[in-house]
């Protein structure tokens, strides 16, 4: 008998796709402006500044630039082209948030959903990994990019410890 051991969905993790600089504005903006902090769904709350609450400018041309690069980087390693599904945002979780086992692409909800892009600004918490089913868990280096197809990679995060992370979810949909 032989054996064939499934292949594992992709997962990219591009490291440096941040200018530090630019993660380190993200997240003081974050933190200087909490009271933009507005979502229908309570657990998201008081962690999500949308991109739609964000008056300034160059915060705006900033996540606009990142954006088009994630979709760069999905149409290039998927061989494909992307664009958005919901407009780019910042997060940032605090002691005691986590979120459970999930896919991003789920048949009875976000049923058009393709690709799942998460930015890492820092890594100077404790805690927050991100758990995956099909690999083992990771803790990305400050600006890096994670990447993957919605309905084939479950995650969640693990419940932070101490500190904040800062994140750039996205998602994105065939063109």
């Amino acid at each position: 008998d032989v054996m064939i051991k499934p292949k594992k969905p992709p997962l990219f993790i591009i490291e440096d796709f941040f200018l530090p600089a630019d993660s380190k504005m993200l997240m003081h903006y974050w933190d200087q402006n909490k009271k933009l902090c507005t979502d229908e769904r309570k657990h998201h709350k008081k962690r999500t500044l949308h991109y739609e609450s964000i008056p300034d400018t160059e915060v705006r041309s900033l996540l606009d630039y990142y954006f088009h690069k994630s979709c760069f980087f999905i149409g290039h390693y998927f061989n494909t082209k992307v664009t958005a599904w919901s407009p780019p945002r910042i997060c940032r979780w605090k002691k005691g948030e986590y979120m459970g086992m999930h896919r991003d692409r789920q048949e009875d909800i976000y049923d058009t959903v393709d690709f799942s892009g998460l930015g890492y600004l820092n890594d100077d918490y404790q805690g927050g990994e991100l758990l995956l089913k099909e690999y083992s868990n990771r803790k990305p280096k400050a600006n890096s990019f994670i990447f993957f197809k919605s309905d084939e990679i479950t995650h969640g995060v693990s419940k932070i410890k101490k500190g904040n992370r800062y994140t750039l979810p996205s998602w994105f949909k065939y063109l």
